[in-house]
C-alpha cells in the first residue's frame, strides 16, 4: 500500500510574526475545542490569549474588556464549587441540564471580546 503524504497548508502569510502566528494558533485551537464542546480547552485558550494581550489592551484603554474576560474565566472555574453538595455518601457535583448552554454562551462572549481587542490592536 502506498503511503499517503500529508501536506501541511500554511494559511498564514510568510510575513506574519511568530507572535501573530501564536495568536492565530490559539484562536484555531479555541474554535476546534468549541466544535467539540471541550470547555476546559476553550478556557485554556482564552487564558493564553488574554495573557498575551492584557498589557497591550490595558495600554490602549480596554481595561473593561480584560476585567470582563477574567470574570468569565473565574465564573467557569468556580462552577464545581457552586454545584457540589454534601450528602451521606460524600460530595456530589450536580450540574443543571442547561449549564452547557450558559458555559458556551459566556465563553464565546469572552472570545468575542478578545477578537475586539485584537482588532483594536491591529493584530488581525
Amino acid at each position: 500500500m502506498a503511503d499517503k503524504n500529508k501536506s501541511n497548508y500554511n494559511i498564514l502569510p510568510d510575513n506574519y510574526s511568530l507572535y501573530k502566528r501564536g495568536l492565530a494558533m490559539q484562536r484555531e485551537r479555541y474554535k476546534e475545542a468549541n466544535l467539540d464542546n471541550d470547555f476546559d480547552s476553550m478556557v485554556k485558550c482564552l487564558e493564553n490569549l488574554k495573557s498575551e494581550l492584557k498589557n497591550k489592551a490595558i495600554n490602549k484603554g480596554n481595561v473593561n474588556f480584560i476585567i470582563r474576560i477574567e470574570n468569565i474565566i473565574d465564573w467557569y472555574k468556580r462552577l464545581p464549587q457552586k454545584y457540589t453538595v454534601r450528602k451521606e455518601d460524600g460530595y456530589f457535583t450536580h450540574y443543571p441540564d442547561d449549564l452547557h448552554i450558559k458555559i458556551s454562551k459566556n465563553l464565546n462572549i469572552a472570545y468575542e471580546l478578545l477578537i475586539k481587542i485584537m482588532t483594536i490592536l491591529d493584530l488581525l
